[in-house]
């Protein structure tokens, strides 16, 4: 199986450069909610093609899938920010607003180290101070209460989810 980057095929791998210039390989853990899903996907359009995309580059005005991988721009615009203005956020969610809304709520469930290989920084500093928001209790609850009324939910807030 292939990752896709900017349009290229690569190696599953993730190619990074760290600090000193030289070229590190890393791999990334899939969640298991996530294969079960890409398993689902593979059954539900009949492919069993090791290397199928899962988000190909659509042709001229969306009439058929071509054979190469959508750029991210185009999944985000396509993709995201539909569901993003369905829900009524504010704002286009990106890929580093997603990652540090992963790091953010990860923080209870992970070590840090943890964290900073999943995200793949190479120093703790990143991943601690620039990626971990902490928010205040106060905001965290006023947060939960707006996303439960956009949502439609209509559940008591739980201590827990209050940070």
């Amino acid at each position: 199986m292939n990752t896709a980057w900017r349009g290229q095929f690569q190696p599953k791998k993730i190619k990074r450069k760290n600090r000193y210039g030289r070229t590190n390989y890393r791999w990334v853990a899939i969640p298991e909610a996530v294969r079960r899903a890409i398993d689902e996907w593979g059954r539900e359009c009949g492919t069993t093609e090791e290397n199928a995309l899962m988000f190909s580059a659509i042709g001229a005005r969306g009439r058929r899938p071509l054979d190469k991988p959508m750029l991210p721009d185009n999944w985000l615009r396509l993709r995201l920010y539909p569901v993003s203005n369905r829900l009524g956020i504010g704002f286009h969610p990106t890929f580093q607003v997603l990652r540090r809304s992963f790091s953010t709520h990860g923080k209870k469930e992970a070590h840090p180290t943890e964290m900073q290989a999943q995200l793949g920084h190479s120093d703790i500093r990143t991943t601690l101070d620039i990626y971990t928001q902490i928010a205040d209790p106060e905001v965290a609850r006023m947060v939960n209460e707006v996303t439960n009324r956009i949502l439609g939910l209509a559940e008591e807030i739980e201590p827990s989810s209050v940070q």
